[in-house]
């Protein structure tokens, strides 16, 4: 079986980025956690998480949680900041084009996020300098799922948003008897809109065919 850590930047003392109205990165990237924890437990992957609750955990400990538990994908969530706050988009950082298959997943991941929540895709990015990328020994990208700085974050709908993410990714990663009969990505849309009615879809691609 397949292991998959999903980090769920900062917590406890660090915040994160804090957008208007006191809307914590922090809070907001453990509430898609705690949504994934509750719908990610059948799917044909081990996934584990850096934190399940508002602690913090240094990217030391991150890096080494992934590291020793022999992952063989990691998923770092964050939500970005500007200071504009008419800002929005969709960004995934990795650290080199060395994996092909990783290198699909991150723009498809930015092109899919971008459609469906109608925020401009800012594109995959590449970084020597982040932490958790460079050293971790597995395939790894960070996504930064929008800007918390945006008036956006401060409404209730921002509640709904970070729930739709959740459910994404679950249903996304979920082995459904119907998924084998998938021919395209929007038949695949339309079976998981009928079968679970939560929208939108966000990862709406293979996992396991982009990162093999």
């Amino acid at each position: 079986m397949r292991k998959l850590v999903i980090d769920l930047g900062h917590g406890g003392y660090d915040p994160g980025a804090v957008g208007k109205g006191g809307t914590k990165e922090s809070d907001v990237v453990l509430k898609i956690g705690k949504y994934l924890e509750s719908m990610l437990k059948e799917v044909d992957l081990d996934v584990r998480f850096t934190r399940m609750s508002d602690k913090y955990v240094s990217l030391g400990d991150r890096v080494e949680f992934a590291n020793n538990f022999g992952a063989d994908y990691f998923l770092s969530i964050h939500i970005n900041s500007a200071s504009d706050s008419s800002v929005r988009g969709v960004e995934v950082w990795k650290y080199n084009n060395d994996d092909k298959h990783l290198n699909e997943f991150c723009s498809s991941l930015c092109n899919e996020i971008s459609g469906i929540f109608n925020i401009r895709n800012r594109g995959v990015k590449l970084s020597k300098g982040l932490y958790v990328l460079k050293n971790t020994s597995m395939k790894a990208a960070l996504l930064e799922v929008d800007f918390i700085s945006n008036n956006f974050w401060s409404t209730p709908s921002s509640f709904t948003y970070s729930c739709n993410f959740s459910s994404s990714i679950a249903s996304f990663l979920n082995p459904s008897p119907i998924r084998s009969s998938i021919k395209s990505v929007n038949s695949w849309l339309q079976c998981i809109n009928h079968l679970l009615n939560v929208i939108p879809f966000v990862l709406l691609l293979n996992f396991s065919g982009y990162i093999s």
